[in-house]
Order: structure tokens, then sequence, then C-alpha cells
């Protein structure tokens, strides 16, 4: 602020720097939104549609994906039904898919797919997946604890709380949320969930 309140600072400076305290206040105030969007308790008798959920969060994501340059291919083309809070579901998602695009940033055909893996029907599985650098092995356990993060800080912007609370949304619901390395480089986050079959 002090920067942009002196006289010697050129107009486009201080446009530079307005517009990247815009995008850390604007990442701090989504951070909070979507924590207090997680926190809120929903109906855990929920029937939701999966590719509904994942859908909407991509739309949530698409100004990151934008600014990324990095693609979101969505595999999921039939409805998939399981029983959780909608809000709390779009926010697993939201959480995967922005891990998965920063983990593309900078590398050319930077991609991410979304796929529905379900071999049974009353357990769902849906892997996103990147084509990054991938998780160092030896972070890979400590990436679901809390504070806990991989990202550099952004002038004092928290970190490390969705993947957390991401597993334990999951859990809440019978489900799992398991990150591993792809083969041919990259990383998979695999979520399952408990299924309910046809839903009229």
């Amino acid at each position: 602020l002090e920067t942009i309140r002196l006289e010697s600072t050129s107009e486009e400076e201080k446009n530079v720097r307005l517009d990247k305290m815009q995008n850390v206040f604007g990442s701090f105030a989504a951070s909070v939104q979507n924590i207090m969007d997680t926190l809120r308790e929903g109906d855990p008798s929920e029937v939701v549609d999966v590719a509904d959920t994942v859908k909407r969060a991509m739309d949530l994501r698409q100004r990151h994906e934008e600014l990324a340059s990095v693609r979101i291919v969505n595999e999921i083309k039939c409805p998939i039904y399981v029983r959780a809070p909608r809000i709390r579901l779009i926010s697993v998602w939201s959480q995967l898919i922005e891990n998965a695009i920063d983990a593309c940033k900078g590398r050319e055909g930077g991609t991410v797919w979304i796929r529905n893996e379900t071999r049974e029907p009353d357990r769902v599985c849906i892997s996103v997946i990147d084509n990054g650098a991938g998780v160092d092995e030896k972070i890979l356990p400590r990436l679901f604890v809390r504070e806990f993060s991989t990202k550099d800080r952004t002038r004092g912007v928290p970190r490390g709380h969705g993947l957390t609370m991401a597993k334990i949304i999951l859990l809440e619901h019978g489900g799992e949320l398991h990150i591993t390395n792809e083969p041919a480089g990259g990383a998979r986050a695999t979520v399952w969930l408990p299924g309910v079959g046809n839903h009229a």
C-alpha cells in the first residue's frame, strides 16, 4: 500500500500491484468461503448425482484453469448416485481439481482428467488425474496432515486445509481418498463412496 501511495510510482506499476492485491484477497476470500460452505452440515441423507457435482466444481475452478493454461477433460458422462450433502461433495471435487491444476502449471500440455472408474454399483470410484510432476514419495504420507502444504504460502494466505477437509468429508460419508503417483508421471487422487444404485 505504501508503494502505491508514493508519487514516484507510475500508474502502470500501481495497476500491476493493485491487480496482484486483488488476486491475493480474492483467493483468500474464496478459501474462507469454501471452508464455510464445507462446514455447513447439509443433509447427510441427500442423494446426489456425482456427474452434476463434478460439473459444478469445474465451473467454480474455470478461472483457475484458464489462468494456469491447463486443460480439464471430464470423462464422466452418465449419472452416478451417492448419498452425501451436495455442497460438501462439490467442495471435495473443487479441492482435488484445484490441486491437479496447480500441479500442471507451467507444463506444456498440462491436462487434468476426471474419470469414472466404478466397477461395482455399490462402490463408486472417481479419479482426478494430472500429468504434472507428481508428488515427492517422502511427503505422500503427510498430504492429509492439517496445515501441511506442498504449495508456497502466498502472502499469508493459509494453506494445508483443503485435502484434510476433503478426506474428513469423505470419511464422514463412508468414503475414502487416496493419492498416488502415476507410473508415467503425474498424480492420481482416487475417491471411493458408497453408491445407491439407480435413483428415480
